[in-house]
């Protein structure tokens, strides 16, 4: 009888163990994906481009109406964030102000793809977000799509790194480095770095 009530002890014991690491482990998921979310969002703000583009000079010389570049960031546009993560390969030594997120960006490659937490993403300057996994799947006239690489933090969660792709066309995109610092509760980009052009 004394065995089979240590027995139930000890399975109610580690029952209760398993049940706190389960807990704990998804709270951390959690704060980890809101962290990528405002990160991607902020990127997403950055990336997302009004069109169409103003046209180029006149080659006659004459002058055109000046165009009031304010108005044109604050046009809301939509932009497909494509739902998986991507893989990269490439090495990439920053410069020596950056020094600090080096190792950050050296273990980009090693991490596996995974999906966008959806529920984390919003455009805090009002753009629309489609989630798919082509250009294909906006309607709009000038559809764009970003997609952006796994997000490497530092221990203290205070900088992160990832790269972030972003095209309207397959012959007109561009891949970037991005280095974010978190600043008074913000996540900022400090670095941009091109590292494709198409």
């Amino acid at each position: 009888m004394f065995n089979k009530i240590c027995s139930s002890v000890f399975l109610l014991i580690v029952l209760i163990l398993v049940s706190l690491t389960g807990c704990k482990n998804s709270s951390q998921q959690i704060e980890g994906g809101k962290k990528e979310g405002k990160i991607i969002s902020a990127l997403i703000d950055s990336m997302a481009t009004p069109f169409p583009l103003p046209p180029p000079p006149p080659k006659d010389g004459s002058q055109i109406e000046p165009i009031n570049i304010d108005s044109l960031r604050k046009v809301k546009v939509e932009v497909v964030l494509d739902t998986m993560s991507f893989n990269i390969s490439k090495h990439i030594n920053i410069e020596k102000e950056f020094s600090e997120y080096q190792s950050l960006i050296d273990s980009i490659p090693s991490l596996v793809t995974k999906p966008i937490e959806k529920r984390y993403v919003q455009s805090k300057k009002g753009h629309t977000i489609v989630f798919g996994n082509s250009i294909a799947d906006s309607k709009v006239k000038h559809s764009q799509i970003i997609s952006v690489s796994r997000i490497v933090f530092n221990q203290d969660k205070t900088k992160a790194a990832l790269y972030g792709g972003y095209s309207t066309h397959p012959l007109a995109s561009y891949l970037n480095l991005y280095l974010f610092e978190k600043k008074y509760d913000k996540w900022e980009i400090v670095l941009k770095k091109n590292i494709e052009k198409s």
